[in-house]
């Protein structure tokens, strides 16, 4: 499997294919280890002692189940390298990004059936619509609400504590599944920076499959970029990038519209005269199967959708609107000042750094596909935000339009990672030859990648432990309300 930053990409063969599907089955086994050892724990969710102690109880596990292992691996490939030791510690990181989130929100909700909110806000809505089907509009995505009413029936649970479970299975899987799909068209290390370590900074475990149907739709856009200008003529790819979409618009297709505009920069920047043909043909494969896929519901919901009117005005997008840098989406933690403040004419810290680590990227590897691709998204995204924005003021709605900011977000940490990578790889070329007493720079990650993963795990755990204000009241109502049954004439009224 060839590095996307080299400019070079093929279709898996089957013994790739099979290395894949053993290196997805052990991200999720990991994955699913750590969110079945945080069930098992006795707490009481609403008490802070109980909190921290099964946070350190989860972290104590992972350290044991999973970073140990992992120090293994990387020692034994140091020792003696082999195809198979490098990909299957950089699978394990990998579900373990979004296994000790979802351990943490499984803790945070021990004690009830009610998944975070319980009924209220847009994950409540979603509970409701499963057990209402006749109550979802008919602009909604209909693949959760049909999921949860699904395994409802298969299970004969009702439908809230169904959602609950789910809900969970799905943080569980961002991980994983960010991660075998970038192993499509990078390497482990590669993927598993740009899928799961990037994709835990917009993670949010109270809508998960918002949150995957943003990794999803970032790789997608990638995938298909990489194909047109590298290898059109493939059969299979174009397929199964539509299939991957078409999926995504079922789950969330609010990420869609952001990313548009810089894929159609793309094109029209793309070389058509030599490959024009296969390049035709393979927009043609990847729409038919999208549509295949999704658009029986698209061309159902665009009546509904051209009428939508978003007024809600929640704590986004009163941010200064040139900010991306975090995405605390309509629930915002209380006290938090955004922008924050810093040094720099007003602008924070972290903002200067991500756009050093933009610039490095642009100068290193501007002129590879993946870079040049995410560039266009990134500024396609702030274009539209900016625009929706200015328009605020005369037609008073909002659009959505703070939603670019996790779509900068990602993009612009993909593009550091990048940076990042050629960096380190031009440092280790130069020492590494002569210098005995050191490690590779394969082995040095893998040993100290499971402190970042622990640590940022933790700080998104934490936030969502039971509490008075910010996330942690989302999953007190959890604790606090009832979710079923479910009233007779719920409010589930979308603008």
């Amino acid at each position: 499997m060839h590095p996307v930053t080299q400019e070079r990409s093929a279709l898996a063969t089957v013994a790739d294919a099979k290395g894949l599907l053993a290196e997805f089955g052990l991200a999720v086994l990991a994955s699913a280890a750590l969110v079945v050892y945080c069930t098992r724990l006795r707490v009481d969710a609403l008490d802070l002692t109980n909190q921290v102690s099964s946070i350190g109880s989860m972290m104590f596990a992972f350290a044991i189940a999973i970073a140990l292992p992992t120090a293994i691996l990387a020692v034994l490939d140091w020792r003696r390298p082999n195809r198979y030791t490098k990909r299957a510690a950089a699978a394990l990181l990998a579900g373990s990004t979004s296994g000790m989130v979802a351990g943490g929100i499984a803790v945070a909700l021990s004690g009830t059936s009610c998944a975070i909110n319980s009924l209220g806000g847009d994950s409540g809505r979603l509970a409701i619509w499963a057990a209402r089907p006749d109550l979802l509009p008919a602009e909604y995505p209909p693949l959760v609400p049909k999921l949860i009413g699904i395994l409802s029936t298969l299970t004969g649970t009702p439908e809230p504590h169904t959602w609950k479970a789910l809900s969970i299975a799905l943080i569980a899987l961002f991980g994983p599944v960010l991660y075998v799909l970038w192993r499509f068209i990078a390497s482990a290390l590669q993927s598993l920076f740009f899928g799961p370590l990037i994709g835990m900074a917009y993670l949010d475990p109270y809508k998960p499959f918002v949150s995957l149907g943003l990794g999803t739709t970032v790789f997608g856009i990638v995938a298909a970029g990489l194909y047109l200008r590298n290898k059109p003529t493939a059969k299979l790819a174009p397929i199964l990038i539509g299939l991957l979409v078409g999926i995504t618009v079922l789950i969330y297709p609010g990420w869609i519209p952001w990313v548009a505009l810089g894929f159609l920069a793309y094109l029209a920047l793309l070389p058509w005269r030599t490959q024009w043909r296969p390049q035709l043909r393979f927009l043609a494969l990847a729409g038919l199967a999208l549509l295949v896929t999704a658009g029986w519901w698209v061309l159902g919901a665009l009546p509904s959708v051209s009428g939508i009117q978003d007024r809600f005005f929640y704590h986004d997008v009163w941010v200064r609107p040139t900010y991306f840098a975090a995405w605390f989406d309509d629930a915002p933690e209380l006290g938090v000042r955004l922008p924050p403040f810093g040094p720099l004419g007003g602008v924070d810290d972290f903002t200067v750094l991500l756009f050093l680590a933009v610039f490095v990227g642009v100068w290193l590897k501007g002129r590879s596909t993946l870079v040049f691709m995410l560039g266009s998204v990134f500024a396609g995204a702030w274009v539209w935000k900016m625009m929706l924005a200015g328009q605020m003021r005369e037609t008073g709605l909002v659009q959505l339009f703070p939603r670019g900011n996790a779509v900068m977000l990602a993009t612009a940490l993909i593009i550091s990672a990048v940076a990042l990578i050629s960096i380190l790889r031009w440092i280790a070329g130069k020492i590494e030859p002569g210098n005995r007493l050191g490690v590779p720079l394969a082995t040095a990650a893998l040993l100290i990648l499971p402190l970042v993963i622990a640590t940022t795990a933790s700080s998104i755990t934490t936030r969502y432990m039971p509490s008075d204000s910010g996330k942690g009241a989302l999953t007190k109502i959890a604790h606090t309300s009832t979710c079923w049954p479910i009233p007779e004439n719920p409010d589930v009224s979308v603008e």
